[in-house]
């Protein structure tokens, strides 16, 4: 099992990859790094060290965020999901949030940018509006992995929006 200042270090790394919205279906099942991607890192990684480790779904809606007007006016879907990881605590007996959406050089959006401690809950990185139970969470979660035209749907009728989200945290990245 690592110790409390591996764990730090495993999740401070996965944090610190640039988020970025993926642009084709490939990025999304093969190089993915947002809160998807990175949460699913996540748990690679710790499972592999023999933690028990789960993902959670909640819903948030991006109009409802810290993104500029001009670049929210791109987006045709309203609410979206948010992926983040829930790993059990042996020390505590507990599960908690290990959210690791966005990267430390993105401090300048204003956007809640986690810190661990290893042992306790980070934040979830979005205003939420509803966690979905693991049931849901787990449903949902094989539905995505196997409906790839649906995926693309997605991507095709947000190409817009996502180019112009990933833009912005570039140019957000180097005010940091």
């Amino acid at each position: 099992m690592m110790t409390i200042a591996e764990r730090i270090n495993v999740f401070n790394e996965v944090r610190d990859m640039p988020y970025v919205l993926p642009l084709t279906v490939e990025d999304v099942y093969e190089n993915n790094f947002c809160c998807a991607g990175k949460s699913q890192r996540l748990e690679m990684l710790f499972k592999r060290s023999g933690f028990d480790v789960r993902q959670r779904l909640c819903t948030f809606k991006w109009n409802e965020s810290l993104v500029p007007v001009d670049v929210l006016e791109k987006l045709l879907e309203g609410v979206q999901m948010h992926q983040y990881a829930e790993i059990f605590i042996p020390e505590n007996d507990s599960w908690v949030v290990i959210d690791s959406t966005w990267d430390k050089k993105l401090s300048a959006t204003g956007f809640a940018i986690s810190e661990w401690d290893g042992l306790t809950s980070t934040v979830i990185n979005v205003d939420y509006d509803e966690i979905l139970d693991l049931a849901e969470t787990e449903s949902l979660l094989k539905q995505y992995a196997t409906d790839k035209a649906a995926t693309k749907r997605f991507l095709d009728n947000n190409q817009v929006f996502l180019a112009a989200f990933n833009g912005w945290l570039e140019s957000m990245r180097k005010q940091a």
